[in-house]
């Protein structure tokens, strides 16, 4: 074989930080398509919470442009979607989680503490969880193995 470059197909990846509008499509979405609470009005004020940073991967390989501007203003059937969530704990300290919307599910990234179990990563910083975001970002471009890591 010689040495050329095999070009990979890319999947289409778009990061920005959402407005209200944008939030408030994100909060309907998983209660009405994905039937849970978990972005209700009660529990976001409980917990304050907050998207801070959206990520959208869009498989259709034929489409390399902002994923708007092809889908349309509330795209989240028809992306896996990624997002950071500002969230305060009992003692009002700021934690960062990453959470992924796709095939009608609501999971978090999470890592294995073991026997078997798994724990919510949790970022005590808003910089590491955008970093993590970020990895994910480059790898869900050629690949979608690392959503094995979101239960």
């Amino acid at each position: 074989m010689n040495n050329q470059t095999v070009k990979t197909k890319e999947n289409n990846t778009m990061q920005f930080r959402p407005n209200k509008v944008d939030c408030n499509y994100i909060h309907d979405y998983t209660m009405i398509e994905l039937s849970s609470n978990y972005f209700s009005t009660s529990i976001r004020k409980f917990h304050n919470s907050k998207i801070k940073r959206v990520l959208f991967v869009d498989t259709n390989r034929e489409m390399k442009s902002n994923i708007f501007s092809y889908l349309g203003s509330n795209p989240y059937k028809k992306v896996i979607t990624l997002l950071i969530e500002e969230v305060s704990d009992f003692y009002d300290m700021k934690e960062y989680k990453i959470i992924l919307l796709h095939n009608g599910k609501i999971t978090h990234l999470q890592e294995d503490i073991g026997s078997a179990s798994y724990q919510v990563v949790r970022f005590k910083d808003y910089q590491q969880a955008r970093k993590e975001l970020d990895r994910l970002e480059e790898e869900l471009k050629l690949s979608l193995d690392c959503l094995k890591d979101f239960k």
